[in-house]
């Protein structure tokens, strides 16, 4: 099968998960590095906000596969969205990890220089 096989069916065994218990944070926090994994990042997305929305907390890798779906979808953004939602992507991760840290900082200095401007409120 492979990996985006064995990634696929994880992801479709936690998607059944959630049909029967829809906030179950194991299997949302499980699907958010799953669709990661498989570069579904909408569905990672979903899945990490349906947990917090539902006043979860992340674990530690979900956290971290949260930070990242989120600057992979800030790169798709116009420079203001994106900032914001870089911003985001730093206060996700509290260990801040420096390779997670220094995109995130890249990526927000080139929203800025797309804006054209230095305004962190941008």
């Amino acid at each position: 099968w492979g990996l985006m096989g064995a990634l696929g069916m994880s992801a479709a065994m936690l998607r059944d998960v959630l049909a029967l218990r829809p906030s179950f944070a194991p299997a949302l926090a499980g699907l958010t590095e799953a669709a990661l994994a498989a570069g579904d990042f909408n569905g990672a997305r979903a899945a990490a906000e349906t947990l917090l929305s539902s006043g979860g907390r992340l674990p530690p890798g979900a956290r971290v596969a949260y930070g990242e779906t989120l600057l992979q979808v800030a790169r798709t953004l116009p420079p203001k969205a994106a900032a914001a939602l870089v911003r985001e992507a730093l206060k996700v991760d509290a260990s801040r990890a420096l390779p997670f840290e220094a995109e995130a900082l890249r990526l927000l200095c080139k929203c800025y220089v797309k804006a054209m401007s230095a305004d962190p409120a941008l």
